[in-house]
Formats: structure tokens, C-alpha cells, sequence
């Protein structure tokens, strides 16, 4: 039994956050983040603000949320994971798993207002 728990516990504590699916309507990019355990959050794009928003719970409380303009951000993607950083102090904000797929369209998305993210491999 404390077999199971420990590979359960450990699992839970390395479980890394993923983008599991994504909704986009008119001005807004829905991202859905996958944490662990029946915990979720999402990563909000809006286009007609300028806003990014996230929330996700992640160990013990070392998740992330807030929000901030889209012109204080830099996008990246690099193995497989989705980086946000602020402009001004390269302080990383988050560090999200994202298939090239989900990059794909994060990409395009952002290209509509002039953003792009710098991709670390890109697809010729």
C-alpha cells in the first residue's frame, strides 16, 4: 500500500502542467492547463484588450496567476513548452507543456495582432 502511495505522490509532485485544449472565439484564445489531480486552470488571450490572463494551481501553491498587457510579454516555445517572460526584467512568468499542434495555433492566433512567438525549432 505505501508502494502505491509513494509512486501516486509522486506522480502528483512531477506531473509537469500541459495545455490540454484550446477554445478561440471573435477576440479571445481559451487555453486549458492541465495541473495534476482534478486540478485545472487556463490561459486567457484576447485579442480586443490586449490582455493575457492565466490561473493555474500547481504544487503546493507555486502555481501562477495574474494578468498583464500583451505588450509587457514575450512568447517563446522551446521543447515542447510554451514560455511567458516580461519584456523588461526577462522574468520568466510561466512555463507551460504545449504539443506543436497547440503552438500552432497559439501562433497564429497572436500573429492577427502583431505578436508572434519566438520558436526555438521552426517548421520549414
Amino acid at each position: 500500500m505505501k508502494i502505491v502511495q509513494t509512486i501516486l505522490m509522486g506522480m502528483f509532485l512531477f506531473s509537469v502542467p500541459f495545455i490540454s485544449s484550446h477554445i478561440e472565439t471573435n477576440n479571445n484564445l481559451h487555453l486549458s492547463i492541465v495541473c495534476g489531480s482534478n486540478k485545472n486552470g487556463y490561459i486567457d488571450i484576447d485579442r480586443g484588450n490586449q490582455k493575457v490572463k492565466y490561473y493555474f494551481p500547481y504544487r503546493f501553491g507555486k502555481g501562477g496567476k495574474g494578468m498583464t498587457d500583451l505588450s509587457n510579454v514575450v512568447f517563446s516555445y522551446k521543447k515542447e513548452t510554451l514560455i511567458m517572460v516580461y519584456k523588461t526584467t526577462s522574468e520568466t512568468i510561466f512555463k507551460i507543456k504545449c504539443n506543436r499542434t497547440e503552438f500552432e495555433v497559439i501562433n497564429s492566433f497572436l500573429k492577427t495582432i502583431d505578436k508572434q512567438i519566438i520558436d526555438s525549432k521552426p517548421t520549414e
